[in-house]
């Protein structure tokens, strides 16, 4: 099952809210099927941002065109979790570094990570120039975007993000580790 523990501010809500139920199903259940069924195993994927025509086929009354927030991670990426959770299950997976650094970053300080999630869905979700209205396939199927890949993936220097995203996952919590340790030497 795909889901995410955040809701991240400033996200498409209806997606957000959908993947934290996925998440809080997925997380009720193993207790509950332990002694009944111990064949059975539960396994939560959580996808970062995937190349796929989502956001083709997203409804948008912002005015704005969209794009993949980045970094973009293939949708092969994320079918090749699910097959590793087939064969060797695990209870939560992320596909990307980009949200494991978040999932981790969010748990440790989610006061400073919230506001600057809807700043970067702000600025990296939406295109410099402006959109039509579309209720995207809300109320009836989409004509295009039907391949697996949308041609997110490789747009705007992914693969240096990702380097970033790894970097930043490691110096991120270092510096707020060093500022609770600093903030709490000079407290007492």
């Amino acid at each position: 099952m795909m889901g995410r523990r955040e809701m991240v501010p400033g996200s498409s809500t209806p997606r957000s809210i959908s993947m934290g139920g996925c998440w809080g199903l997925c997380t009720s259940m193993p207790p509950t099927m332990s002694c009944t069924w111990s064949f059975i195993h539960i396994c939560t994927i959580m996808p970062a941002t995937i190349d796929t025509p989502f956001f083709r086929h997203a409804a948008n009354y912002s005015g704005r065109a969209v794009k993949a927030l980045p970094p973009v991670y293939t949708a092969e990426m994320v079918a090749q979790t699910m097959l590793q959770c087939a064969v060797k299950p695990q209870r939560e997976v992320f596909v990307g570094n980009a949200g494991r650094m978040i999932g981790s970053l969010h748990s440790i300080a989610p006061t400073l990570v919230e506001p600057m999630m809807a700043r970067q869905i702000e600025v990296g979700h939406f295109k410099d120039e402006p959109g039509p209205s579309t209720s995207g396939n809300l109320f009836e199927p989409m004509t295009a975007g039907d391949a697996v890949s949308d041609g997110w993936h490789g747009q705007e220097k992914t693969n240096g993000r990702r380097v970033a995203t790894v970097v930043a996952g490691v110096v991120a919590p270092a510096a707020i580790a060093g500022f609770w340790l600093w903030s709490r030497c000079h407290n007492d």
